[in-house]
């Protein structure tokens, strides 16, 4: 099975918490380069990623007579994108294990909850001044305003209290 294939696959069951997808791999390649030393079956692949760091790969064939440069060149492609599917998986697992700590105890994310005070606040009155409370519960966000009126946000509406 390719990449592709097991992608269709891998949506077909529904299967769709924060995953790596080989468009996102691909999307973070900026560039390639590729070098052929003469005289050599080895053939490398340098992959620029889009913030800056290199992965390199290569392939090599035991018999100058099955030597392909394209085919070498795929190989080399595809062990170096082999480098940058560990790098983001790394740097996923490690964001989710991040954002698993900002979380509130009822599920709310902690950023998420200034997102929405300020937000709201901001409809009323273009300024973050004068909030006064923050109420949370396992259903929704409130704010209590510095002249007592009560806003609060539920199913991603805010409404005064």
């Amino acid at each position: 099975m390719n990449e592709k294939q097991i992608e269709q696959e891998i949506q077909a069951k529904g299967l769709n918490a924060p995953r790596l997808t080989p468009d996102l791999i691909e999307s973070v390649i900026a560039s390639e380069q590729y070098w052929q030393p003469e005289g050599t079956t080895l053939t490398v692949c340098a992959l620029a990623l889009a913030n800056g760091t290199q992965v390199v790969g290569e392939s090599a064939c035991v018999s100058p007579n099955n030597f392909d440069a394209e085919i070498g060149r795929k190989i080399a492609r595809d062990n170096a994108k082999q480098k940058v599917w560990a790098l983001e998986g790394y740097l996923l697992k490690q964001t989710l294990h991040k954002n698993s700590n900002d979380v509130l105890p009822n599920g709310l994310d902690r950023y998420q909850v200034g997102d929405r005070v300020v937000a709201i606040y901001g409809a009323i009155n273009k300024s973050a001044q004068g909030v006064v409370e923050i109420i949370r519960s396992t259903q929704s966000v409130g704010v209590r305003l510095d002249d007592g009126s009560l806003w609060h946000e539920h199913s991603a509406h805010w409404a005064k209290a």
